[in-house]
């Protein structure tokens, strides 16, 4: 395996949890830890917890408080928090906090996050709604590898480090 450094060090990456930690809204929508949480499908299970009629009926509308409970309204949250501490700190390196979308899978499955840019314009996704634990959000390491559902970390296991395979090559 080979590994490089990312732009994204742990430090960087604890103060941008930090800033969503501290924001009264995220501190709503998101708890401290949730059942499944580091499988990635905790907002999932929430959904239908608050909604189950939505997988009965298509055209059920969902009460407020699941819409913010849903993925695009911490998305929205969550990004709010950390452009404003961005606005804030002149050291926080967040060049623009952002909701990105996804559908993937059989099923076509929507679902929205956080994209998070650097100073330097490189961006990755912080996803609390999967993890739903507001100090330990999935992080990717792009935009792309989120939207292929791919190689997810939590942030206890973020350590700004990349590795990838390295195959030999026949000469």
């Amino acid at each position: 395996m080979a590994e490089r450094q990312l732009s994204l060090t742990r430090a960087f990456a604890a103060k941008i949890v930090e800033a969503v930690a501290k924001d009264e809204t995220c501190k709503r929508l998101i708890p401290t830890s949730y059942f499944m949480g580091g499988a990635g499908y905790a907002g999932s299970i929430r959904n239908i917890v608050n909604e189950p009629g939505l997988f009965v009926n298509p055209w059920h509308m969902p009460s407020a408080k699941s819409s913010d409970e849903a993925c695009t309204g911490i998305a929205s949250a969550t990004a709010a928090a950390i452009n404003a501490a961005a606005k804030k700190d002149s050291t926080f390196p967040v060049a623009k906090a952002e909701s990105v979308d996804r559908q993937s899978g059989m099923l076509g499955v929507h679902h929205t996050a956080t994209k998070v840019t650097l100073q330097n314009g490189d961006a990755y996704v912080f996803d609390w709604h999967a993890s739903l634990a507001i100090r330990n959000p999935m992080i990717y390491h792009s935009v792309q590898v989120w939207k292929q559902d791919m190689d997810g970390v939590l942030f206890k296991d973020w350590t700004g480090m990349m590795y990838t395979r390295v195959t030999a090559v026949a000469q």
